[in-house]
Formats: structure tokens, sequence, C-alpha cells
């Protein structure tokens, strides 16, 4: 059986206090994982610091591996 296609929204968030450098920013969930395995909510400022971890957690979003 063929998966439906996955659905993408994007829509801006409430400015939150950043997990990484406490800046009060819209975040998304692509920082380092926390020991619980959840990722970090971090600015998009914090999150260009380590490129490849964002392409990760983008793509975990992106195919539904890492859901909030």
């Amino acid at each position: 059986m063929k998966k439906p296609p996955r659905v993408v929204v994007i829509e801006a968030l409430p400015p939150e206090v950043c997990e990484a450098c406490g800046k009060v920013e819209e975040l998304r969930p692509y920082g380092k994982r926390k020991p619980n395995g959840v990722r970090m909510w971090i600015c998009w400022t914090c999150a260009m610091l380590d490129e490849p971890e964002a392409a990760r957690a983008f793509n975990e979003r992106f195919t539904g591996e890492n859901e909030v």
C-alpha cells in the first residue's frame, strides 16, 4: 500500500527563550539531543553553529522520526 504524502505546515511561533543562548527568539527543535532523547528548541543563530546537526534534526522532523 502506498503511503500518503507527508504534509508540512510552516507557521511562525511566538518568541520563546532559546535553550542554548537564552535569547528570546522564534525557536525550532534543531538543537542537540537532551538526555531524554528530545531535541533542544533553539534559535536559528544557534542552529547554524552546527549546520550538520541542524540538517539531521530537520530531516528527522521532515520524515516524522522526531515529532513534537
